[in-house]
């Protein structure tokens, strides 16, 4: 293992050869690289050898193919009943802002499991509510939307929690790119006859459309699903916000269909990743980044 002094610049020398770049690809992906770019790109972007083998493992190319992600197989045939008279109440919850393209979706995936709607607009510039209006009205489910000032996700999402009917009974957090799929619809039902106060659910991120892609992160847990609680539970933090006030969460169990095992779930379906465009991306970043400094 070549070591380098911490002071060397990649001004003054490649920290990486060609060969040690050619035994990186070829021992953690198993592949050569695929172009001379690909090693310019290594040799030139590195501080050392070590930096480098970090970045392989690191990889999302890496991660897939030696801790594999399950892959999502849509079911044949018909899809399981239910029912949602199961005597629990459940209330769908969602902050939004500009999401008309996708919006429609995730309210008709989700009325498959809501007894109520909470939508709570933050500032959309675009039809967003319109679209919101339009699809929860076809849901026949019962809703209220509203429009709240955004300051930060904590509050947003509190401002949600705040609008839920006293007599519901659990509480589902959803993103407007998110969404459940009908053949889990029955399992997700299940949990909520469960003696437990709060659920952490896998999470499918998905890069593809088609979702014929292996989804990573995988497992990505999210606590999202909690029983309506006296006192009440709060979201905390700016960004990448959290619940608090529930004493201890269980997990569902995760899928290994990628290694012949049952399906586990039910799942969130995130495809934020698969839709959103590189404008989207950067307008993120710049919010995450800017409410990460208030305070600071």
């Amino acid at each position: 293992m070549r070591h380098f002094p911490l002071d060397t610049t990649l001004d003054v020398v490649n920290m990486i050869t060609r060969d040690e770049a050619f035994w990186l690809h070829r021992c953690f992906l198993g592949r050569d690289p695929s172009s001379e770019d690909d090693l310019l790109a290594l040799t030139q972007h590195h501080v050392d050898f070590d930096a480098a083998r970090l970045a392989f493992i690191m990889s999302r190319e890496f991660q897939n193919r030696w801790f594999p992600a399950p892959r999502y197989i849509a079911p044949v045939g018909e899809v399981p009943t239910y029912d949602k008279k199961d005597g629990c109440r459940l209330v769908v919850t969602s902050i939004v802002k500009n999401e008309a393209h996708q919006i429609g979706d995730m309210i008709q995936a989700a009325s498959l499991i809501a007894d109520y709607f909470v939508i709570v607009d933050t500032g959309s510039t675009d039809k967003t509510r319109s679209v919101a209006e339009e699809a929860l009205k076809r849901s026949g489910v019962d809703f209220v939307l509203a429009s709240v000032d955004f300051v930060d996700f904590a509050q947003a999402r509190n401002c949600a929690l705040d609008l839920v009917p006293c007599d519901a009974d659990w509480i589902f957090m959803l993103d407007a790119d998110e969404h459940i799929v009908p053949e889990d619809v029955p399992a997700f039902r299940a949990l909520l006859s469960k003696n437990v106060d709060g659920w952490r659910l896998p999470r499918f991120n998905f890069n593809d459309v088609d979702k014929l892609e292996l989804p990573s992160p995988y497992p990505d847990y999210q606590a999202r699903l909690f029983r309506k609680m006296d006192p009440p539970v709060r979201y905390v933090g700016a960004v990448h916000e959290q619940p608090v006030g529930v004493a201890e969460w269980a997990a569902v169990p995760v899928s290994s269909a990628q290694h012949g095992g049952d399906s586990g779930g039910p799942h969130i379906h995130h495809m934020g990743q698969a839709v959103a465009t590189a404008e989207i991306l950067e307008k993120k970043r710049e919010l995450y980044n800017k409410l990460s400094q208030v305070g600071t």
